[in-house]
């Protein structure tokens, strides 16, 4: 009886090592000094029910690559190369050399340290309500809360530590303050808090009241957010209507728009640039 221990897939020689298949372990030895052409093409001929542990070489530029990061990090023009299927998606796998730094400006505080009129407005960026543009991990499909600290965050040149100095929240589309620039006049009596009202067509449950001042004027000095609301996209102005208030007017709601937002624990001083780093975990 013959004992078969190996396999070769030479048809040349039953000594050629090259690529042997070890029975019974079913391990796979390469033995060469050359190299192993891997499968190779664009995005198009990935198998079609691709299993976990695939690798490939993909020829299509990292522009094209369904996993955002990918043109991020990397040259967008340059092919995306070696990947693997990994729980479900394909991955791209990295070769030794540096990945971009991705550095976002996400405005500057507005809270007036000796007036302090907008203390609230100024712990939420960006500024502009917008969400950000990359959260860490969401492209992946995993919780952006378990990366935030695959993120840099500065206040002007002061690290800033997450869960002591900031928290990255997902905002449903909520108001959070309104900056009063300038109060009506004739609200009684002057020192107590008064109904404020918000209308516009995607506000929904926002309610809020307003601080007047004490020095008998009757005009509105603050306005505390009671309720966020919710469902509010910036594609409509929001009203303010302050009950009692004559005279003319200007109130500036902020709002964070639906996604992800950078909530400072205290709010940042007026001029103070705030600004995030991403990659540095590539």
């Amino acid at each position: 009886m013959k004992y078969l221990k190996s396999q070769n897939l030479s048809k040349y020689t039953p000594n050629d090592k090259t690529f042997i298949i070890q029975y019974p372990t079913n391990q796979v030895n390469i033995e060469s000094k050359s190299s192993i052409k891997m499968p190779t093409g664009e995005q198009i001929f990935r198998p079609y029910y691709p299993t976990e542990g695939m690798i490939r070489y993909n020829t299509d530029a990292n522009s094209g690559h369904e996993i955002a990061d990918t043109a991020v990090y990397w040259d967008p023009t340059r092919p995306v190369g070696f990947e693997m299927y990994y729980e479900g998606q394909w991955y791209p796998l990295r070769m030794s050399g540096p990945a971009r730094v991705r550095k976002e400006e996400l405005g500057v505080g507005n809270w007036d340290a000796v007036l302090q009129p907008n203390e609230d407005i100024s712990k939420w960026f960006p500024i502009s309500g917008d969400p950000l543009d990359y959260v860490p991990g969401l492209e992946q499909g995993h919780d952006p809360l378990d990366y935030v600290d695959n993120m840099i965050v500065i206040v002007e040149n002061v690290f800033q530590v997450s869960g002591t100095n900031f928290d990255l929240i997902e905002s449903d589309g909520i108001v959070v303050g309104v900056e009063v620039v300038t109060g009506g006049t004739g609200l009684t009596p002057s020192s107590t808090t008064i109904p404020v009202v918000f209308s516009a067509p995607d506000v929904t449950g926002v309610t809020a009241t307003g601080l007047g001042t004490t020095d008998g004027t009757g005009a509105i000095t603050e306005i505390n957010i009671t309720n966020p609301g919710t469902g509010y996209t910036g594609a409509s102005t929001p009203t303010v209507t302050v009950t009692g208030e004559t005279g003319p007017s200007t109130y500036n709601v902020k709002i964070a728009k639906p996604g992800w937002h950078i909530k400072f624990l205290s709010a940042v001083p007026d001029t103070k640039p705030v600004i995030v780093y991403f990659g540095y975990d590539q």
